[in-house]
């Protein structure tokens, strides 16, 4: 088995993690390289370059003062001298401490210290001694060449520290330039490992699931020998087992299925053959029976006990009669296959009518009849489709009661044809019409009222339509009626009936 979920899920999130501390090791890295450069311009550079600026502004100042008193002779004039005197030292010091780190820089500032050391020595000292109004040509000459080594070795000392500002934000912008790189190129190569173990994370889960997906359907359709692959990540295994496990059992399952239907298809067969071939062998003796009766009929008294005899005799016969009748019509629509032609549904329902016209006179019951004025042509078995519309007919006058109505509509609505028989008969009561469409049922109110009938009618009009992509539904309110619609498919509305066979045909609903 191979590795799981989570183990793989471990695996990216291990790589980003490494990630992350190489982005942050290098990122902190490159803050330490920058700092460091920073704090060279920031504590040493600039504060030297600042304290060798005001070095040469201090002697500046000095010479002004000492000139300014030279000419005029007055003390104040002194003050930016005595000023400059008092923060030279602390200029010198700046720089004297800063320089240690760096030797070209203490050898500059040296020399430096050296020259303002002149100037005051052995020009401004003198000069001070001498007093106003006192002019040495000499001693100024010689100020002035002190002063000019002061503001040479000064601009050494700056153009050195100017060095280092460059050399420092050079070094800063290439440490930055450097972990910035470092920062991309991890991320960079971060990012590939990451989308590498995601690309095969993803794989060796999307494959796995689509290939189980793919079996599932096969299995949905019908392929009862597909089969899942088990390796891979382990929980996807264990789903492709479970799969494999429920197609085992599936197939085990379809195969008694199969075995179970054979068998109820040949129990039903010799359940038909039977019930045929018993109907048949009881024709024959009631055939005898009602001509012995016929026989009989005129010598009985019309007033004597023997005529009541006579009449139950003959009604059980005519009942028995119609019951062989109907079984042998179900056991043949059970059966047989249909012979399908194009008929015009109009004219079925026109014969059936026409033959009923005479009972319904008798029973004192109207029938009417509805037919559009265009053809409604169904693929259907005519001689089956007769025998229903006639059944569901036929019950409706029987059901109804003298002086009531029938009526019988024939039409369409959408792809089908439509015949709907409504009677105002007894209909059937509300706890009983669920069974309606079962073998021998019977309404309790129909048995009350000892109306006649063996309880296969429906039966067989619903075999019929069921043979031909047909539905029966029926509604009834009892004491108020019964409405039973027959639909089927117009010719070329849908696909043809499939070829008969000896299924289960659900109630009529």
């Amino acid at each position: 088995m191979g590795r799981t979920v989570g183990q793989r899920v471990a695996r990216v999130v291990l790589v980003a993690a490494v990630l992350v501390l190489v982005v942050g090791g290098v990122g902190i890295a490159g803050l330490v390289a920058t700092s460091r450069t920073s704090d060279l311009l920031l504590d040493r550079v600039e504060p030297a370059r600042q304290a060798n600026d005001g070095v040469l502004q201090d002697l500046t100042d000095a010479e002004t003062g000492i000139r300014g008193w030279t000419l005029s002779g007055d003390q104040g004039a002194l003050v930016p001298f005595l000023d400059a005197m008092e923060s030279l030292p602390e200029h010198q010091g700046v720089l004297v401490r800063l320089s240690p780190d760096d030797a070209h820089l203490a050898d500059l500032v040296a020399p430096q210290d050296d020259a303002v050391d002149a100037w005051i020595e052995q020009y401004a000292n003198p000069r001070l001694d001498a007093g106003t109004g006192h002019y040495d040509p000499e001693l100024f000459t010689t100020g002035r060449a002190l002063f000019a080594d002061v503001r040479a070795a000064n601009a050494r000392v700056d153009r050195e520290l100017g060095r280092m500002a460059v050399d420092a934000r050079a070094e800063n912008r290439s440490a930055w330039t450097t972990s910035v790189a470092l920062i991309a190129g991890a991320v960079v190569l971060g990012l590939a490992a990451v989308a590498g173990l995601g690309r095969s994370l993803v794989r060796s889960i999307q494959r796995p699931l689509a290939a189980l997906a793919s079996v599932l359907q096969r299995l949905a359709a019908g392929e009862t020998g597909a089969r899942a692959a088990t390796e891979g990540l382990r929980e996807i295994g264990a789903v492709g087992e479970a799969v494999n496990q429920l197609a085992v059992e599936n197939e085990h399952g379809r195969a008694v299925e199969t075995e179970v239907r054979e068998t109820l298809y040949e129990l039903d067969r010799t359940r038909s053959d039977f019930v045929s071939n018993v109907s048949h062998e009881l024709r024959t003796p009631l055939t005898s029976i009602r001509g012995y009766l016929e026989l009989l009929e005129g010598e009985a008294d019309p007033a004597g006990p023997e005529r009541r005899m006579w009449e139950a005799v003959d009604r059980n016969v005519e009942r028995l009669s119609l019951l062989i009748e109907d079984l042998l019509m179900l056991s043949k629509v059970e059966a047989r296959g249909t012979a399908l032609t194009e008929i015009d549904l109009r004219e079925v329902v026109r014969e059936v009518v026409a033959d009923l016209q005479p009972v319904a006179a008798r029973r004192d019951v109207r029938v009417e009849l509805d037919v559009p004025s265009g053809p409604l042509r169904v693929l259907a078995d005519e001689t089956q489709i007769l025998r229903a519309i006639l059944n569901v007919t036929a019950n409706a006058v029987k059901f109804t009661r003298p002086g009531g109505w029938v009526r019988v509509r024939v039409g369409e609505t959408g792809e089908d044809a439509l015949v709907t028989v409504e009677d105002n008969g007894i209909g059937i009561p509300a706890g009983e019409v669920a069974g309606v469409g079962r073998r021998f049922f019977r309404g309790s109110n129909a048995v009350d009222q000892q109306v006649a009938g063996t309880g296969l009618g429906l039966r067989i009009v619903q075999t019929i339509m069921d043979r031909q992509a047909g539905s029966v539904t029926l509604e009834s309110i009892e004491d108020e009626g019964t409405t039973v619609r027959l639909r089927m498919p117009l010719r070329g509305a849908g696909p043809p009936p499939e070829d008969p066979a000896a299924k289960p045909v659900p109630a009529v609903t």
